[in-house]
This record gives structure tokens, C-alpha cells and sequence, in this order.
């Protein structure tokens, strides 16, 4: 496929679409499982289950719009990059977030060019990736 620069509207409403599904079935387990609270391996599996599922969904959010072009990115801190460096640090990097990786991927050639502060490399969200 060619890369994109734009996305019809019926295809942007189509992936909000998806996302929204996602979520709410998600919220319907954890409103199904409040009503099992005292249950500690319950509670337990849901943590788990919560990075794991919101990761999947950031990877799938990245997935609808694979094909866009580089250059509509930008530059640094800005929605685009952020979701495809997370992206990237997930599938390459075990959950670290990082703009280099262990290992060679078309998708990360753009992402050495990213800058990430030493406060973002610490952030919560790092520490919620690492446990996914």
C-alpha cells in the first residue's frame, strides 16, 4: 500500500469506532468485577490484564494509521510520534521506552530523531509499559 497523507472521515469514524468497543467492553468487565471487590486474585488479574489490554489498544491505534507518511508527523511531543515511538518501544524494546532498539525495524528509522528528556524516560507511563 501507498502511504498516506489523509484519511477519509468515514475511515477515521470507523477506527474511533473500534476503539470505543474496546473500552467499553473493558469498562463492562471491570464494572462486573467490582462486584467480586474483596476478590484479591480477581483484583489481581485485572492489573494485569489493564496494561496488557491498554497496550494492545495503543498498538491497534497505531496499526489504523500504519500507512501514514513520515513527514505528517511533525516534530517532537506531538500525538503522531508519541503513539508510534510508544509503539515501537513496546514491540521492540520490551515495554521500555526508548527511540533506539535492540533490534532493526523500518518503523523505528524515524524515531532516533525524537528526543526524549530524561524526565520522560522516567515517567510513570515508562514504569506502566515496563510491567506490560
Amino acid at each position: 500500500m501507498l502511504g498516506m497523507k489523509t484519511y477519509s472521515q468515514d475511515y477515521i469514524d470507523d477506527c474511533r469506532s473500534k476503539a470505543e468497543s474496546g473500552v467499553a467492553a473493558y469498562r463492562h468487565l471491570l464494572a462486573a468485577a467490582k462486584k467480586h471487590s474483596d476478590d484479591k486474585a480477581l483484583s489481581s488479574a485485572i492489573e494485569e490484564l489493564e496494561t496488557a489490554f491498554f497496550s494492545n489498544m495503543l498498538l491497534n491505534l497505531d496499526y489504523f494509521f500504519v500507512h501514514r507518511l513520515a513527514g505528517i508527523e511533525g516534530k517532537d511531543g506531538n500525538p503522531l510520534n508519541e503513539v508510534r515511538i510508544l509503539s515501537n518501544s513496546i514491540l521492540l524494546n520490551h515495554g521500555i521506552m526508548a527511540t533506539t532498539y535492540p533490534r532493526h525495524h523500518a518503523s523505528a528509522l524515524g524515531d532516533k530523531s525524537v528526543k526524549l528528556s530524561r524526565k520522560n524516560r522516567s515517567s510513570s507511563a515508562n514504569s506502566a509499559m515496563r510491567s506490560g
